[in-house]
């Protein structure tokens, strides 16, 4: 770990500092300070901070943004959860998928990006699963009646 980086992580107190030691399994009840912990065992700043990030909490949070010396934004989640609870079952959904290969991606001669968002619904679905979870997982009952009819899916006769 760089010398310069000794005040702000030497500054790392109470149980901030107890819950980076125990992260890397360093010895709890050292006299050190968190800075020469960390030299000792070859860790650097980045390691540190990572670690600080995962605690998720405000003074580990402001104690990596110290170590780095700039402000760090937290951005809410870019992926979707998976909500199951929002799709009603219908009877059919209990089918498997047997086999998913996206074909040709023209549509009437015309080229179709493959960025376009059917296939981010798409890509959710994987052989073995049912069409509830494929539901449960973003995909819509249309996506799953055109990929049917284009000969990219194959389900399980109910």
């Amino acid at each position: 770990m760089l010398e310069r980086y000794r005040d702000a992580v030497a500054s790392v107190r109470g149980d901030v500092r107890a819950y980076v030691v125990r992260y890397f399994g360093m010895p709890a009840r050292s006299r050190r300070n968190l800075f020469d912990l960390c030299r000792a065992h070859g860790l650097s700043q980045a390691d540190v901070v990572l670690a600080l990030l995962r605690a998720r909490r405000d003074e580990a949070e402001a104690a990596a943004e110290r170590i780095v010396g700039k402000p760090i934004l937290r951005l809410p989640p870019q992926r979707r959860g998976y909500v199951a609870a929002l799709v009603r079952p219908r009877s059919g959904d209990q089918r498997l998928v047997l086999r998913f290969v996206v074909g040709d991606t023209t549509l009437k001669g015309t080229p179709v990006l493959k960025g376009a968002p059917l296939y981010d619904r798409l890509s959710v679905i994987r052989p073995g699963m049912s069409v509830f979870a494929c539901l449960a997982r973003g995909a819509r009952r249309k996506d799953l009646r055109l990929a049917e009819r284009r000969g990219w899916l194959q389900l399980e006769r109910a």
